[in-house]
């Protein structure tokens, strides 16, 4: 565990040195965009600056955006670039001493930013910091509680190699730290970015975790994560190729843990199997991991079940964590 970060020193601000730099990536963000700029405005904490990055958006992104005054600082890429090399983009213009993000379809609540500096202020050692959330349902307007009991903190790593509960929508970190890496966010990855970077960092150091909500996470069949979930085994097995390369002996040191996290990407690639109709690749994908727990176990022999039925079954169980 690298202990240097209390001793850290960061540099003079300069005038007008934000506090928090908010990146915001967008790409045909219109329809909820509005109320995610607002929420940042609405925070109690009022030294802050928004990076808004625009991906080539061709809807009206461009001009909800500047609308806003001069605290939300607008950026355009000529095209569009992978999520990855987008976010790197937007990083690179951040002046703030941390580092938040929100995503254009999402919101914060008030006191998010006054929240976490006031962890870091008290907690040198700290160095990125989550918290609990609403999932939104967009179709029934329905919201519910992402964490019901308190999330690790401190030395999370290998923990998190098994269940991995951060929601980018409510991480703060210290800007020294991303200054400190060869390389932030891999522009290689659309979906995954954000869980490397995270899992890079918090190899080497330690996390807080607030269990009072910071964030609303909207659920809606245009996200990202819903369009590309195919992607996931592909880009989560790049990850943990990347993780490996971090420390002598990896492979022996979390063997249990890579076992559960392999299972996993089996299910994601069933699950993507399954919506392709295909019942026997699913199968083919789970059997390897039926000893890993029950529920795996579970997974493999429920795949005789109609795909439908099985997805819908899937969709009941979005609540409770592979476990």
């Amino acid at each position: 565990m690298n202990s240097d970060l209390k001793n850290n020193t960061l540099p003079e601000k300069p005038d007008r040195r934000p506090v928090f730099s908010v990146i915001m990536n967008c790409l045909n963000g219109d329809p909820f965009l509005r109320q995610a700029i607002d929420s940042v405005y609405s925070q109690t904490f009022k030294d802050w600056e928004i990076i808004f990055w625009d991906n080539a958006s061709t809807d009206r992104t461009a001009e909800i955006a500047c609308s806003y005054g001069s605290q939300l600082r607008y950026f355009r890429s000529a095209e569009s670039v992978s999520l990855g090399t987008a976010r790197n983009l937007a990083v690179a213009k951040a002046r703030g001493e941390f580092i938040a993000f929100l995503d254009s379809d999402d919101l914060w609540l008030p006191d998010k930013l006054k929240t976490q500096y006031q962890v870091f202020d008290r907690c040198p050692e700290i160095a990125l910091i989550y918290g609990n959330l609403f999932y939104i349902d967009n179709k029934s307007a329905s919201r519910r509680l992402a964490f019901t009991k308190e999330q690790p903190q401190g030395d999370v790593f290998r923990i998190f190699l098994k269940s991995y509960p951060i929601n980018l929508q409510t991480v703060a970190l210290r800007k020294v730290i991303l200054d400190r890496l060869d390389e932030i966010f891999d522009p290689e990855l659309h979906l995954s970015e954000e869980y490397d970077l995270f899992m890079r960092i918090l190899h080497d150091y330690q996390a807080a975790y607030i269990n009072e909500p910071l964030a609303m996470y909207r659920i809606h069949p245009g996200q990202t994560g819903t369009r590309f979930m195919e992607k996931y085994p592909e880009e989560n097995l790049k990850v943990i190729t990347k993780l490996h390369g971090m420390e002598k002996g990896f492979s022996d040191t979390y063997r249990s843990e890579l076992e559960f996290l392999r299972a996993k990407i089996a299910y994601w690639e069933a699950k993507a199997a399954m919506q392709r109709n295909d019942p026997a690749g699913a199968r083919r994908r789970l059997k390897a991991f039926k000893a890993v727990s029950p529920v795996f176990q579970a997974l493999y022999y429920s795949t005789v079940l109609p795909s439908r039925l099985w997805l819908k079954l899937q969709d009941l169980r979005y609540r409770i964590r592979i476990s």
